[in-house]
C-alpha cells in the first residue's frame, strides 16, 4: 500500500480513513439504514483518499457523484 500514496503520507490515518469507508460500504451493503450515517463525512474521506491516489480521481469522482444532491434531500 505504500506505494500507491505519495512519500510522506501518514499510513495510520490512510487506514483509518479506509476503515472507515469499509465500515460504511459494509453499512450499505447489508442494507442497515444510512439516515443517521455520517455519510456526508465518508464522501469527504473517500476524496481525501482519492486525492492521494491522484488529483484527477478526486476530481473525477466529486463531478460524477450525486452524493451531495441525495444528501440535500434526505429527511
Amino acid at each position: 500500500m505504500h506505494l500507491a500514496f505519495p512519500p510522506g503520507t501518514n499510513q495510520a490515518t490512510v487506514d483509518q480513513l479506509i476503515g472507515d469507508l469499509h465500515e460504511l460500504r459494509n453499512r450499505a451493503a447489508h442494507w442497515e439504514p444510512l439516515l443517521t450515517a455520517p455519510v456526508g463525512v465518508g464522501m469527504k474521506d473517500l476524496l481525501t483518499v482519492a486525492g492521494l491516489l491522484g488529483p484527477d480521481l478526486a476530481a473525477y469522482i466529486q463531478h460524477s457523484s450525486h452524493v451531495d444532491v441525495l444528501l440535500a434531500q434526505r429527511p
